[in-house]
């Protein structure tokens, strides 16, 4: 279509535009369903879309020869609807490349989508488990969560990993729902992954160093992968009560413990976050011990956190530093740019 062509479809729906308030409320709804069974939207979205269809003064307009000569090739629509999807076909965009070939550095892949967690709503044609389970065909059954939608709503979650959701993007691009966009929440958690044969990762140390390498096998590298209850040192937020007893719904007001750790430095990250970085010995960094006693209770710190930082060992002074015991902390690892 070239510009003059364009102003003058631009014209003409707007001349033609007359889609009252009252008449929102008279879309017929064998419409209503229509645009459901063919686009997978809700009801609420059908609706939504119809408007800001009938609304848009640039919006596609076939003509009706055009119509009788397409028509028997795409049963279930109407004029209306096929103009709808010419135009969001023209947009959609399903699919960013796990590295971009043009790039300066190529060797440098994005994240594994499997490593990236994702709640997903349950909504639409997607609107229960097994309707996630079967989208994605994976072998078991996907676990629900309640939750609430930013305007207070009850809401049921699945989560998800990255790998999945682009198989439901791909199940809804090949059986017609390309039009149903699911509702993705991005859940970023630190990083956890402590070695059972050397001290990697700890803070303010490398475990490559001949002098930090493990004397034996029987030697302890330090707290394990799956410890509990185990000692952890907070700075920032997790040091105050009110923040933590709200993460982790606690009864009773946090007990925390004056503590340091050595080896490290507070930076700041995006200007407003502390970011505990590696630093030289003897550089302290003061703040609070907790003891967190389980799995669940970590994973919600470690979302809390996000994946800009990860979990690593450290020494945890306590009582002015005659108490040693080892724990975990979080360490900043996003881009060394973003910090100060």
């Amino acid at each position: 279509m070239d510009l003059l062509d364009e102003l003058e479809t631009m014209a003409t729906n707007a001349a033609e535009e007359t889609f009252t308030k009252s008449q929102e409320a008279e879309i017929p709804p064998e419409t209503v369903h229509r645009w459901q069974k063919l686009f997978g939207f809700t009801i609420a979205e059908a609706r939504d879309h119809i408007i800001a269809h009938r609304g848009s003064v640039a919006r596609t307009r076939v003509s009706d020869e055009h119509w009788a000569m397409v028509h028997q090739d795409k049963p279930g629509y109407d004029k209306e609807s096929y103009e709808f999807e010419i135009d969001h076909l023209r947009s959609q965009s399903w699919r960013k490349p796990m590295y971009d070939p043009g790039a300066a550095d190529t060797s440098k892949l994005l994240e594994d989508p499997a490593s990236i967690t994702y709640l997903v709503k349950l909504e639409g044609v997607l609107d229960t488990a097994q309707k996630i389970q079967a989208a994605a065909s994976i072998p078991t059954l996907p676990s629900v969560a309640d939750g609430l939608t930013d305007t207070g709503d009850g809401a049921r979650f699945c989560m998800i990993d990255g790998a999945i959701k682009n198989r439901i993007l791909d199940h809804l691009r090949t059986t017609g729902h390309q039009h149903f966009h699911p509702t993705f929440i991005r859940l970023s958690a630190s990083k956890k992954d402590l070695s059972a044969t050397s001290i990697s990762p700890t803070l303010g140390l490398d475990a490559t160093a001949p002098q930090n390498r493990l004397s034996s096998e029987h030697s302890s590298p330090g707290v394990l992968e799956n410890q509990y209850p185990v000692w952890y040192f907070f700075y920032g937020n997790l040091a105050k009560p009110e923040i933590l007893t709200k993460l982790l719904s606690l009864t009773e007001p946090p007990i925390y413990h004056p503590a340091s750790v050595n080896g490290a430095l507070i930076k700041r990250w995006a200007g407003k976050y502390n970011a505990v970085v590696d630093g030289p010995m003897g550089s302290v960094v003061e703040g609070s011990a907790y003891r967190v006693v389980s799995e669940e209770d970590e994973s919600i710190l470690r979302f809390h956190e996000t994946g800009n930082y990860e979990v690593v060992r450290c020494n945890i002074g306590m009582g002015g530093g005659e108490r040693i015991v080892r724990g975990l902390t979080f360490r900043y690892s996003g881009p060394l740019s973003a910090i100060s």
